[in-house]
């Protein structure tokens, strides 16, 4: 079977020196950030393991870093490398605006815990779990560009 080697030009590589196609360079999903919800998803659908997760303190960072620990990083770490970067890219991107409604992310799948008083910290603490002290902020917002695509997630 013949298969096409992309021009070098459509080729970056990423923290680890692994090669990744550029095309996806600048386009931001936010059905990707939503998607990391899905590490939990499955936690709502059964009133017994919902009934565990009934001593989350919306106060408590503590707790919630260890639901992100136990669910969140391991989740993550089963993504492509492809995934991996876009969904960082995405992640940076909805931490860096000021506008963004983070509580339309944390509900997608319905946790069997509240969000935190700020739904945002929550996604702050994926970040700070995943990829510890590294900077999320992005300088120059405007040289992205949403694009919504909900079938993104469900790709390898």
């Amino acid at each position: 079977m013949l298969r096409h080697k992309p021009p070098e030009d459509l080729i970056i590589e990423n923290s680890k020196g692994e090669k990744l196609m550029k095309k996806y360079l600048g386009l931001i999903n936010p059905w990707l950030v939503e998607g990391l919800m899905d590490a939990i998803a499955e936690l709502c659908y059964d009133d017994e393991v919902a009934a565990l997760y009934s001593y989350v303190d919306p106060g408590n960072e503590e707790h919630y870093r260890a639901i992100i620990r136990e669910f969140f990083v391991k989740d993550f770490a089963s993504y492509s490398d492809v995934k991996k970067e876009r969904t960082k890219l995405a992640l940076r991107y909805y931490l860096s605006k000021k506008d963004v409604d983070f509580s339309g992310f944390f509900n997608a799948c319905m946790p069997p815990f509240d969000p935190p008083n700020d739904p945002r910290d929550f996604f702050l603490w994926i970040w700070e779990e995943i990829y510890g002290d590294e900077c999320y902020e992005l300088a120059d917002l405007n040289k992205y560009k949403v694009v919504p695509d909900i079938y993104e997630p469900n790709k390898p």
